[in-house]
């Protein structure tokens, strides 16, 4: 079983709909109304989500608790520029061995229902830079079908809201997983993409201080998929630059 990686790089990151580690039962009409009213909610909380994105733009980098009182504005209720400080004042933060200035937090400010977890990145001068979810386990076929709704689910109420993406969906060239039933092994693999991005560059209508949404799907395994959606904002490159350049 592949464990789900923490990707530093333009925002590999996160949500989907649930789905049981566990074999699943077979579907009961009591079962299928629970879905879609879940699937219903989720989707009401994730419009919220990228409603909240119009709010204040940017926080001041300070350690006291008063940029804690501003962070309702950006996404899951944080806003770019926030210190590390400020951040650990509002949630538990962990820090991701091995990645400088990368953070994991169990909920947010502002959580959404289908994340299992969220990351940060945070470097001490520019302060938060990038916030992503990382959707829960969905139980799909080996052709990927399952997944490739929930990602189309996601992509549609972004694209609702920021305009067309980007969007990549190919099969690695000389990669041997080219049958439909080879789907799910390919994106195991990481020979197999299904993403998309909204940025100005691509003519999305996103806030000034969103420098990108990314949505990427990713496999656990050839029957469990999920989902990362992330935010880079407009500090990211300066931020990113630090964390590369300083010994902190």
């Amino acid at each position: 079983m592949l464990t789900r990686v923490l990707l530093l790089p333009i925002i590999l990151l996160g949500l989907v709909s649930s789905g049981s580690r566990a074999q699943s039962a077979p579907a009961t009409a009591s079962s299928t109304t629970d879905t879609l009213r879940r699937l219903r909610s989720e989707n009401d909380s994730l419009r919220r989500l990228l409603d909240s994105l119009r709010g204040p733009g940017r926080s001041p980098n300070t350690t006291g608790s008063s940029s804690a009182s501003s962070a309702e504005g950006g996404p899951f209720g944080l806003t770019m520029g926030l210190s590390e400080r400020s951040v650990r004042s509002l949630v538990r933060l962990d820090t991701v061995s091995g990645q400088r200035g990368v953070f994991r937090a169990s909920t947010l400010p502002r959580p959404f229902a289908g994340f299992e977890w969220y990351t940060l990145v945070i470097s001490p001068r520019e302060g938060l830079c990038k916030v992503s979810g990382v959707g829960r386990d969905v139980s799909t076929s080996v052709f990927g079908t399952e997944a490739k709704s929930a990602f189309e689910r996601i992509e549609e109420l972004v694209t609702e809201k920021y305009g067309t993406p980007r969007k990549f969906d190919f099969l690695r060239s000389g990669s041997i997983w080219d049958e439909p039933r080879d789907w799910m092994m390919g994106l195991l693999r990481q020979e197999r993409v299904l993403a998309a991005y909204w940025s100005a560059d691509v003519g999305s209508s996103l806030p000034s201080h969103i420098a990108s949404i990314g949505l990427e799907m990713q496999a656990l395994s050839t029957d469990k998929a999920y989902a990362r959606l992330g935010f880079e904002f407009s500090n990211f490159a300066a931020c990113s630059a630090e964390l590369k350049t300083n010994p902190f």
